[in-house]
């Protein structure tokens, strides 16, 4: 996947602070998943980052051990 072991473990438990973007969309694309990023005009005066995934495609036990999926807010 072109990552240490070190920081997949780490993704593995939800800590993506030392992974680029676009090295965790390479990663995926690589793993045979398929990224698509929405965007619509902001409801508010500051828009929002919201990450989610779909749980019914991942293996069993992926994703036992990440954390919460986190929301940003911008502002």
């Amino acid at each position: 996947m072109g990552l240490t072991q070190p920081k997949v473990s780490n993704l593995l438990r939800g800590d993506f602070a030392n992974v680029s973007e676009r090295k965790l969309m390479e990663c995926l694309t690589r793993l045979g998943y398929d990224i698509e990023i929405r965007m619509r005009p902001a409801a508010g005066r500051a828009g929002r980052l919201t990450v989610a995934i779909a749980e019914a495609d991942w293996p069993p036990g992926a994703l036992d051990e990440a954390q919460p999926s986190r929301r940003i807010h911008a502002g």
